[in-house]
């Protein structure tokens, strides 16, 4: 059977007074009004499915009884007024159609039943879902015969419907539908500002069947809180409420409110919800409290109290407090924070005898917008102190082991306002007995006793000393307690184990282990009992144990409670085996295809059997479980007896079994043929074996004025023979001296000889230097091992130099050689460039190299020459900080001390472009170094506390060190920076150069050349100022990092001097102090400071075998003084000392200067 269904809404005209919804629902579910009809064009829903032959109703009359004022209305129909036929279609549907066109309903009823049917059978569609808002739920056809009863329920938008048709009472209609919903409209999403009123508009909302009754709005959600949206009437059409909870710095807020409404007849919406946005108002500027007037007694501390500072919308972001006025010193009053909410400070110069004195500080607060507020004053008033008492401290709490002395400490006591006259110490209690811990002197300020009342077995025992102080005005203290705790001796003395005697037991036969039960008698002084511990190599075992055939070392340990561990003692269990293994039983001995004999046979199971060979060889073999073993000599064998015994694990041996073996015992021949070669030259010889061995070697000859090398095995070698010198050269081999595969000796050789003539003489060269550098002159010694004719300059053969002399003869020459200065020097004489008396040329001589390190001496020199100037480089960096602090003027300053001096003049830092020129020069033996340093810079002011610019910076280098001199010229150039925080003292300065430079180099004072560099310089600094009164401490980090690459280039020689770059990084962290005294004229400061360094170099060349002496960690101290003489002029005088902590560098000096300001 197929289904189908479907549904058409015809187009709605809009002429009615309702809405399309609100009608297209009610004429659906055929409750019509007069609302709707004037619109209605048509409403179909049908439903089909195929079946077999049936009966069918339809053309049904219209309904003509719809109300003509609206309302509900019932379909009432009688089937028989519809046509009633038979088809001739074997197959047609069911068909329940609702046509309500111009108030007409039609119904056309299929019966379901076959021609021949008896009866009516079922027909059910259930869960059949349409578009546009239709569901049927069910539809169900019953009955008998041609009466069948069908049903049909469901919903259109949520509303039921429902239809029947029957003919059982002729009707067909549907139930009468429920009354519509009415909608909420909740109205458009709103916003407003925090504080303005914000009403709510139900009025959108509508009943389709009647008229809305009542309205119910309730707060849903949003980001904003419940208690800021209460609603004036939640029950009105139109409530409203008012959100003043937003501050300028607060974010926007939603409030969602949703909205049910109940029509006239009760029934309720779905809600309908809207959102209001709250937005935050403009920014007000804040209220400035800097508190109530105060009074306090000079060295107290005084807080002030900006707490009660306000800003209606938004927070407090900043507090700025200034000393305004008052009758007191400004430098009294300086606040710990002029930032901080609650700043303090406290003037104590007051005496008893001052009168009272003011300070007025006004208050200004910054709001989180930025917005400030007006200035509120507070004034503080000084009075004079009044005599304090003195405070007591009675040290801290002590604990010592009985017998040791206590000392007691006062020395903490104070008076604020004098001196301690005099201290009272009493003990007052404790655990332990009083006459134990007599104090020395009890009015002493660190008074002493000892308690030596307790042993190791004690408990620890407390005694309590109060200490009362008077001071000079004769004030008392409050007395302050101290409890020394005295603890017992520790008990360090070890227990003792007795010595143990040796262990020596037997196994019983077929055992091959013994129980043995271990004792040991620990003692200790404290009379605890101790049980011992037994241990084989470290592992514990316990007692009784059963120990393994043969000596087992034992080691017994014990320790008390207290941890102390006796001295371990050991002993020895020795467990015997007596019973030997019986003699072995073998078969026959047999000889393998190489001549190796075998044996074979029975032994006790487990045992060692060793095997004794006729060449007195041994192996061994273990019997297996079963007892049969077999053994293979190493090598073949001639004849003779074969030893048998066997061995059990307890060392017991059995009796030996002997039997006889036949084997090889032929001895091997050999012939050595007659010697061939140049009588002034080696010989060589052919050796034949009768048989192959393979213990024939060269030691087996026998050598006369000669050595010799053999190669070949088996039986044919090749012997070549080496004369040691003229005269007979012969060669043997004597008797036994080699055997074949049984062990069978050899008989001796034939005697093979030849006469050998021929020594040429030898030549050396020695006494060169091992280095040398440059262009250098060098003499050698040229020696012959006999005298010899024909030598001469030219038969010296030579790299890199020249033969410019040759003396001498016979055997002894001096040559005399100019080295090039480009490589190392090789000198050699080549063989045959002279004869001896009987015409043989010379060999050839050692070869002799001489290392030239031009290079790498040049190399080390420009390492350190770059190490220097990276060094001065940094050090004479300009100081950016007083462009934003203003702290120098345009200056002339000059500094000497013994064999250094430098001098500095600058510009001031209150115009934007500056020049600075700084130089040093020092001598010390024969070196000499003059540094000079320029520096001009220009910069723009970002803001009030940035300052951006360029620099450009000149220097030039000069170092003599004997002959050797290096002097270079650069330039750098690169953006600075200069920056101050807005709140704090705090300033920021860092630069990034780059530049090149030029340079003459003279490594031996014989020659100049030129080499170029690039270089960078990255720098940053952080500094700040802290006053304290007319103290001003100045922490500061400095971190620098500067590369240079120098190029490689030709020297004059004609070398090529590598590149090579070096790197160096340092940081400096330390604290400047500045300290101004009161002088009869002019200023004197006092001046100081110490930090720590860390420098970290690297790079290529040379420079990686040269680390500069201030390389790694170390620390600075500096002390000096500036005298001001007149206005711009002063003197100045310091010393250092540099390398605190660094084991390879070390600086201190002494200055005295003059400076000009100007």
């Amino acid at each position: 059977m197929t289904f189908s269904f479907g549904y058409l809404i015809a187009t709605f005209l809009g002429l009615g007074r309702g809405n399309g919804q609100t009608c297209q629902r009610a004429r659906l579910i055929s409750r019509l009004t007069r609302n709707c009809l004037p619109t209605l064009i048509g409403v179909m829903l049908w439903f089909t499915a195929a079946v077999p032959a049936q009966a069918q109703y339809n053309d049904c009359p219209p309904l003509n009884n719809i109300p003509p004022n609206g309302g509900e209305v019932w379909l009432d129909l009688t089937l028989d007024q519809c046509t009633h036929a038979e088809p001739a279609a074997t197959s047609d549907v069911i068909q329940i159609q609702f046509d309500a066109i111009n108030g007409d309903f039609n119904v056309g009823y299929y019966e379901a039943v076959p021609a021949n049917a008896t009866s009516f059978g079922a027909v059910v569609f259930e869960g059949i879902t349409l578009t546009e808002g239709v569901q049927i739920n069910n539809i169900s056809c019953s009955g008998a015969g041609t009466t069948p009863d069908c049903d049909l329920s469901g919903t259109f938008d949520g509303s039921p419907i429902s239809a029947t048709a029957s003919d059982s009472d002729g009707s067909v209609g549907s139930t009468p539908p429920a009354n519509a919903a009415p909608t909420a409209n909740a109205g458009a999403d709103q916003s407003e500002v925090s504080g303005t009123a914000v009403t709510l508009d139900g009025s959108g909302s509508s009943d389709s069947d009647g008229t809305i009754a009542s309205y119910a709005w309730s707060r849903t959600g949003g980001t904003g809180t419940a208690g800021n949206a209460v609603l004036s009437d939640a029950t009105a059409v139109n409530p409203s409420f008012t959100d003043a909870s937003l501050t300028s710095n607060d974010g926007a807020v939603t409030h969602i409110f949703a909205l049910v409404v109940t029509d006239d007849d009760g029934a309720t919406s779905v809600a309908d919800s809207v959102t209001v946005t709250i937005t935050p108002p403009a920014n007000a500027a804040p209220t400035a409290n800097a508190g109530a007037d105060q009074s306090e007694v000079s060295g107290t501390a005084v807080t002030l109290d900006g707490s009660g500072s306000s800003d209606s919308d938004g927070t407090i972001a900043s507090y700025a407090w200034s000393r305004t006025g008052g009758t007191g010193t400004a430098g009294n009053a300086v606040l710990s924070d002029a930032t901080a909410v609650n700043p303090s400070f406290t003037d104590a110069s007051l005496t008893s005898n001052d009168a009272a004195v003011t300070h007025i500080f006004a208050l200004v607060v910054t709001d989180d917008d930025g917005a400030t507020s007006v200035a509120d004053s507070v004034t503080v008033t000084i009075t004079p102190p009044a005599n304090a008492a003195p405070t007591a401290n009675a040290g801290a709490d002590q604990s010592e082991v009985s017998g040791t002395a206590v000392t007691l400490d006062g020395s903490g006591s104070s008076d604020s306002d004098g001196t301690i006259a005099s201290y009272a110490w009493s003990r007052t209690g404790g655990t332990g007995t009083a006459g134990n811990a007599v104090l020395s002197d009890a009015t002493a300020v660190n008074p002493s006793f000892t308690d030596a009342s307790l042993t190791s077995n004690d408990a620890a025992v407390t005694h309590i000393f109060a200490l009362v102080v008077t001071d000079d005005d004769g004030a008392t203290s409050v007395a302050d307690s101290v409890t020394v705790t005295i603890t017992p001796p520790l008990d360090t003395e070890p227990p003792v184990i007795d010595e143990i005697a040796d262990v020596a037991v037997d196994t019983d036969s077929g055992v091959n282990t013994a129980s043995v039960a271990l004792v040991a008698n620990v003692a200790d002084n404290s009379g605890e009992v101790i049980a011992a511990d037994f241990s084989i190599d470290g592992t514990v075992i316990a007692s009784p144990y059963d120990f393994s055939v043969g000596t087992t070392q034992v080691t017994a340990t014990a320790q008390d409670s207290a941890g102390n561990a006796a001295t371990p003692q050991t002993f020895e269990v020795t467990v015997t085996d007596t019973t030997p293994p019986e003699a072995p039983v073998v078969a026959a001995p047999t000889t393998r295809s190489d001549g190796r004999a075998e044996v074979a046979g029975t032994a006790e199971p487990l045992s060692t059997v060793t095997v004794t060979f006729p060449d007195a060889s041994v192996e061994t073999a273990a019997a297996g479980p079963g007892g049969t073993f077999e053994v293979v000599s190493a090598t073949a064998q001639s004849s003779g007896e074969i030893k048998i015994v066997a061995e059990d694990s307890a060392a017991n041996r059995s009796e030996t079994t002997t039997i006889a073996y036949v084997g090889d015992d032929t001895r091997p021949t050999l012939t050595i043929s007659a010697l061939t070669g140049p009588s002034n030259g080696t010989f060589s010889a052919a050796i034949t074996l009768s048989e192959a061995s393979t213990n024939f070697d060269a030691s087996d000859l026998t050598l006369t004025n000669a050595s010799a090398t053999m190669t070949g095995s088996g039986t044919q070698y090749s012997v070549v023979l080496t004369p040691d010198a003229d005269g007979t050269v012969a060669v043997s081999v004597g008797t036994n001296r080699f055997s074949d595969a049984a062990g069978n000796g050899n008989e001796a050789s034939n005697t093979s000889s030849v006469e050998y003539d021929g020594t040429a003489p030898t030549v050396s060269i020695t006494g060169a230097p091992e280095v040398l550098a440059g262009a250098s002159l060098i003499n050698v010694n040229v020696t012959f091992s006999e005298s010899v004719t024909g030598f001469a300059a030219g038969d010296i053969t030579t790299t890199n130099a020249n033969v410019v002399g040759l003396s001498g003869s016979g055997s002894d020459y001096v040559a005399t050689l100019r080295a090039f200065g480009t490589g190392a020097v090789g000198i050699t004489v080549p063989a045959n460039v002279a004869v001896d008396a009987a015409g043989n040329g010379n060999l050839e001589s050692n070869a002799v190299t001489i290392e030239d390190q031009t290079v790498e001496q040049t190399q080390r020199l420009i390492a350190s020459f770059m190490q220097s100037r990276a060094n001065q480089l940094i050090s004479n960096q300009p100081d950016l900080v007083p462009f934003l602090s203003g702290s120098k003027q345009a200056s002339f300053g000059l500094m000497a001390t013994r064999g250094v001096g430098n001098f500095n003049v600058a510009t001031g830092t209150k115009y934007p472009v500056w020049a600075q020129v700084k130089g040093a020069w020092s001598s010390s033996g024969d070196s000499d170094s003059t540094y000079v340093f320029g520096a001009f810079g220009v910069h723009r002011a970002i803001s009030k506390n940035v300052l951006l610019g360029a620099t450009l910076q000149f220097d030039h280098i000069a170092q003599d060190t004997g002959a050797s001199t290096v002097s270079g010229t650069g330039w750098m150039l690169g953006p600075y920076f200069v920056a101050k925080s807005s709140n704090h003292p705090l300033y920021f300065e860092g630069r990034l150069l780059y530049g090149e430079t030029t340079n003459d180099i003279s490594p031996f004072g014989t020659y100049e050349d030129r080499f170029y560099t690039t270089r960078m310089l990255a720098n940053l600094k952080v500094a700040g100022d802290l006053s304290m009164g007319t103290t001003i401490l100045s922490p500061f980090l400095d971190a620098s990092y500067s590369t240079e690459d120098q190029h490689s280039y030709v020297d004059t020689l004609g070398n090529t001097i590598p590149g090579q770059d070096f790197k160096l990084g340092q940081v400096e962290v330390g604290l400047d102090f500045s300290q101004m005294l009161s002088v009869n004229t002019g200023e004197l400061e006092l001046w100081g400071g110490v930090s720590g360094i860390w420098s970290y170099s690297n790079g290529t060349g040379s420079v990686t075998t040269a680390d500069p002496a201030y390389e790694g960690g170390r620390a600075r101290v500096e002390l000096g003084f500036n005298r001001q003489i007149t206005a711009g002029q002063s003197v100045t005088g310091a010393a250092f000392y540099d390398g605190i902590g660094a084991a390879g560098f070390e600086s201190y000096g002494l200055s005295l200067g003059y400076q000009l300001q100007f």
